[in-house]
């Protein structure tokens, strides 16, 4: 009796554009050719968008070639946008605060964070959130929303988004009002959610002295990544 070997299973590659496993200048034709509509989407293009805009373009067939090429450059999905997978937290965006008078009173700083584990035979789950927060000249947290999103997903296509939830707070002279949240989207492929709020700063008697609109949300993919993004 001779025995068949069985295919291993696809895993996905970030810019593997054509599911062959690797990654090469073939990829990035594909990129090219979507980009320039020469050729139709499919799931397997999802995973050429190495920079996690949500769009596959130029910009993405350039950042393969010079991946492949091992030059210099942005890496794929380069932190400052995306989370390693399984980092339980990591620095996304910073900004200064500044109050009407060009005073600097702290800064807005975007958080992020996802774990991962398998459910079933068929599909992952996978656990991602983004959190904007302002923090006084101090470093203390004064005022924070935090946005959570949950998914299934089984290698190329997100199979559930779960209602995503929020939690908002703040201290001693900040406030967090407005308080929505819109999604899940799912788009197959990839989908997507996120929190808004606003973060007041007041002074006794003066009132409202600055405030901010701030936004934290997740896109989720098929083959499990996140996108955290505030």
């Amino acid at each position: 009796m001779i025995a068949e070997a069985q295919a291993a299973p696809y895993q996905p590659v970030l810019g593997d554009a054509n599911c062959d496993s690797s990654v090469s200048a073939v990829d990035a034709s594909l990129a090219l050719r979507f980009s320039a509509g020469l050729v139709d989407y499919s799931d397997c293009l999802s995973l050429a968008d190495v920079d996690c805009d949500v769009d596959i373009d130029t910009v993405d067939a350039l950042s393969i070639l010079r991946f492949v090429a091992g030059m210099p450059g942005k890496a794929l999905c380069a932190p400052g946008n995306t989370v390693p997978a399984d980092d339980p937290e990591a620095v996304i965006s910073t900004q200064a605060l500044v109050d009407p008078n060009g005073k600097t009173i702290g800064s807005l700083v975007g958080i992020a964070g996802e774990g991962s584990g398998p459910t079933a035979a068929a599909s992952y789950y996978r656990s991602c959130w983004s959190e904007i927060a302002a923090k006084n000249i101090f470093g203390q947290k004064v005022a924070w929303l935090k946005h959570n999103q949950s998914f299934l997903y089984d290698g190329s296509r997100v199979m559930t988004m779960f209602t995503p939830f929020r939690t908002a707070g703040s201290m001693l002279g900040w406030d967090v009002d407005n308080l929505s949240t819109s999604g899940p989207y799912n788009y197959g492929t990839w989908g997507q959610s996120w929190s808004s709020a606003r973060f007041k700063f007041s002074v006794p008697i003066i009132g409202t002295v600055q405030s901010y609109w701030v936004n934290a949300g997740v896109n989720a993919y098929g083959w499990g990544g996140c996108w955290a993004w505030t």
